[in-house]
């Protein structure tokens, strides 16, 4: 990993992340995760595995 951008708007945080190969190659890959809350706690409800 390079780097990396975190993005939050409401419950979804979006991670970016770069990478790159010993090619060299770069790649961006994408990390959408749903947060809420249960009993005033906030918890994780779901992630989606970028390409």
């Amino acid at each position: 990993m390079v780097d990396f951008e975190v993005e939050i708007n409401g419950t979804t945080t979006n991670i970016t992340y770069l990478t790159k190969t010993s090619e060299p190659a770069y790649y961006n890959t994408m990390e959408p995760i749903t947060f809420g809350k249960e009993n005033g706690t906030l918890v994780f409800v779901d992630y989606i595995k970028g390409d």
